[in-house]
């Protein structure tokens, strides 16, 4: 699952064993924070709590996405996002709400087509989407695979994940997510959801590429 993924996600893995590797000239942890500092204010995932104004679709529908997952130690590359293709069926429920049966699946780096998803490594979950639009996908002991880390090529096992999967306009062309949770290979790391934006683009098989601009949320 996610590098959603996921994401991831992820290229986090890559950046801070990069560092790890320059230990003797550098300290990665004042590097990282650093990090941090200047992309503040850059965007990336906004308190849905607060931003976020949606609303749960009235209508069932099926539809696929390409997913690109960035984070929180690359997260202004765009260039190192962790792709998966999505299967998505939405029910509403009556009085409001609804219900989501999710999967998604890696994508090896490079990836132009849905159909080539690593469908060993699928994920699916299930979530109650809130009249307001946003559900949270839980994921347990997921992995993505070398050919999908565009960043170092290593296996990504999480233990658990989350994905916040937000619900705003046009559902089917386009639906963001915030990750959060916890990773132990390569690294012990724990995800934010602020600084790991996921995108989701409704498509009939292939992979767009995506940006940097797109990666925040609503």
């Amino acid at each position: 699952m996610l590098r959603l993924g996921p994401a991831g996600t992820f290229a986090a893995f890559g950046v801070l064993a990069a560092t790890a590797c320059v230990a003797a000239c550098v300290n990665p942890k004042t590097d990282y924070d650093d990090f941090l500092a200047r992309t503040a204010d850059a965007g990336g995932v906004e308190d849905s709590a607060v931003a976020f104004e949606g609303s749960a679709p009235p209508a069932a529908f099926s539809q696929q996405y390409a997913m690109a997952c960035v984070s929180q130690a690359a997260y202004d590359n765009s260039a190192e996002a962790t792709l998966f293709a999505v299967s998505l069926k939405y029910t509403p429920s009556a009085g409001g709400g609804g219900t989501v049966n999710f999967t998604d699946t890696p994508l090896p780096v490079g990836a132009t087509s849905l159909s080539q998803a690593i469908t060993a490594y699928a994920a699916p979950s299930t979530c109650t989407v809130s009249p307001g639009g946003v559900c949270n996908l839980p994921f347990t002991g997921t992995q993505v695979p070398p050919q999908a880390n565009a960043v170092d090529g290593e296996l990504i096992q999480f233990t658990q994940i989350n994905l916040e999967l937000l619900f705003g306009e046009d559902p089917q062309t386009h639906l963001c997510a915030s990750l959060s949770g916890t990773a132990t290979e390569p690294l012990d790391i724990t995800f934010d959801p602020s600084l790991n934006p996921c995108v989701l683009t409704g498509t009939t098989g292939g992979v767009p590429v995506f940006v940097q601009s797109q990666f925040h949320c609503p």
